[in-house]
């Protein structure tokens, strides 16, 4: 197991505790279960950092629900690497709404790292607004938004029905790009 992403922190002081060093010889021993007892005890004695430990070896574990409490324990007591870690486990999962609320909440609160997530989530909503406007009801099909394809291909279709005799492939395509800025705010929404 890799230490080294177990121990972003605002602080690393508390890591001179020497319980909290054992602990982390246990895990790194492969002795998990005895690192994690030990922990334990250590972040009930308010060292923050063993919670943001817990929380990631939670996640190593697939035990998502202890991995979010631990995390929240450490940013209730100030350690703000927690909101890091459960935006970063969220981007990750592809919950990006909820992903940026703790990026941003992280780094408003000094956590530098949340700043590369937020650029690479910020880049990817930008591609995929153009691929939303370039492609319409097809990249919605595609991000199974069926719904809004739905909606989006009937009003296409009574457009077309409508002026079908005077439709030439120039109105045709501004009416595709007209219905897709239309749905381009529910694009937004659900991609913030």
């Amino acid at each position: 197991m890799d230490l080294s992403k177990l121990l972003i922190a605002k602080n690393s002081d508390s890591l001179k505790s020497p319980r909290l060093k054992e602990g982390l010889l246990f895990i790194a021993s492969g002795e998990i279960k005895e690192g994690e007892e030990i922990l334990i005890e250590v972040a009930k004695e308010g060292d923050s950092n063993a919670y943001i430990i817990l929380g990631y070896l939670m996640e190593t574990q697939g035990n998502f629900t202890l991995m979010e409490l631990y995390y929240h324990r450490a940013q209730k007591m100030g350690n703000s690497a927690g909101l890091y870690h459960l935006g970063r486990y969220f981007y990750e999962r592809g919950d990006l709404s909820e992903a940026r609320e703790f990026l941003v909440e992280a780094l408003g609160e000094g956590v530098n790292q949340s700043h590369e997530y937020l650029k690479i989530m910020d880049e990817k909503k930008d591609k995929e607004y153009f691929l939303f406007l370039a492609f319409g009801p097809l990249f919605l099909l595609h991000k199974k938004e069926y719904e809004a394809s739905f909606w989006c291909l009937l009003l296409l279709g009574v457009i077309s029905l409508v002026s079908y005799k005077t439709l030439s492939p120039l109105s045709f395509l501004l009416s595709f790009i007209v219905i897709n800025f239309f749905f381009s705010e529910s694009f937004d929404r659900s991609n913030s």
